[in-house]
């Protein structure tokens, strides 16, 4: 039936009603096929992590910038696919319809929440729950179970947590605050100039932002684009010189001077220690522009992450590299693990 609605294609004026609410219940089933497939090969590229040398960070950025859905549609399906990963029977409700992609979606939201909440993972007894509670069910029948299911207040407030893009510069925000924060919002309201929440908002972001980079010693007066594709700039000069032929060397930059027996003893143990000094942290993040180094050599795409990124030794400590400027590198935590794996390590390693 489905190949019969596909020949009719641009004669759906010719046809009768019967006929296309024959070839409406075909594709609609046929819709589903499809999207149970799309899901188990989403599932095997989070697995294997196949958009990692590809310089994408997540499934949710491979999904955006190289299959070309909207963030909403990526965000659905890689929840959906994470659902499918914590619990295996959804992957048999989706490909039946039993549960919808949103509510395999929020299901994963609500296992997350609950985590959260509880502090620990949560029980096969509450799995059951929700997939009893998704499965046949609409997206709101679906929210109003879940006020039943998730006894913990936090875990409630934390699904119902909304971004909905309304335009192309304006976004809008619904989640729930505890009274305590309630009370913060009205002292600054009584310290600062700030009447809407969207600036209170605005001012705690940038406030902790300042504070969080500074911790990391990152720039933000240097955070710009050091290689996007089209550029003249070449890969060399975003991830430096190359790790292997010069892991060992000192940087160009240093004068060589004369030390004493015990000063080299110590330069020697700086390079093969995983302590990273401070004024390493600071160069690194200037060269970085704060951002994943890790370059895609076939396309020459660059790792957009600016989330949880780690020094990372180009030429691992464990294979002999050291712990010198030339020689460091900012990594997300995708890319660090990727190239841990790559080198044999088989750990991601932390500095």
């Amino acid at each position: 039936m489905f190949a019969v609605c596909l020949r009719m294609q641009r004669k759906y004026s010719k046809l009768e009603g019967y006929e296309i609410l024959t070839c409406v219940r075909a594709l609609a089933g046929q819709e589903r096929t499809l999207i149970a497939d799309l899901l188990e090969y989403l599932y095997e590229v989070e697995l294997r992590k196949l958009y990692a040398p590809l310089a994408y960070s997540s499934l949710h950025e491979f999904g955006v910038k190289e299959l070309g859905f909207t963030d909403a549609q990526s965000y659905e399906r890689t929840r959906a696919v994470a659902a499918m990963r914590k619990v295996p029977e959804v992957r048999d409700l989706i490909r039946s319809g039993e549960i919808s992609l949103t509510n395999a979606a929020q299901l994963n939201r609500a296992i997350e929440a609950e985590k959260r909440a509880l502090g620990e993972e949560v029980t096969n007894e509450f799995k059951a729950a929700l997939v009893e509670a998704a499965s046949g069910a609409t997206k709101r029948e679906f929210q109003g179970k879940l006020e039943v299911i998730l006894t913990n207040p936090e875990s409630r407030a934390a699904v119902r947590e909304k971004l909905t893009h309304r335009s192309a510069t304006r976004t809008g925000v619904q989640f729930e605050i505890a009274v305590t924060t309630e009370a913060k919002i009205k002292r600054v309201r009584e310290l600062v100039d700030a009447p809407t929440l969207e600036e209170l908002f605005d001012l705690a972001l940038d406030a902790l932002i300042a504070v969080e980079e500074k911790k990391r010693k990152y720039d933000s007066s240097s955070d710009q684009e050091l290689y996007v594709r089209g550029s003249s700039a070449s890969p060399a000069k975003v991830m430096g010189p190359d790790p292997v032929a010069g892991h060992g060397a000192e940087e160009e930059h240093e004068p060589k001077k004369k030390v004493s027996s015990e000063q080299s003893e110590r330069r020697t143990k700086q390079l093969t220690s995983r302590y990273v000094p401070a004024k390493y942290k600071t160069e690194i993040a200037k060269r970085s522009g704060s951002r994943c180094e890790f370059i895609d050599p076939l396309t020459m795409r660059r790792c957009a992450s600016r989330s949880h990124l780690q020094i990372d030794h180009k030429w691992p400590l464990a294979l002999g590299g050291k712990t010198t400027l030339q020689n460091l590198r900012h990594l997300c935590g995708t890319h660090n693990r990727m190239e841990a794996e790559r080198a044999g390590l088989g750990v991601n390693i932390k500095n």
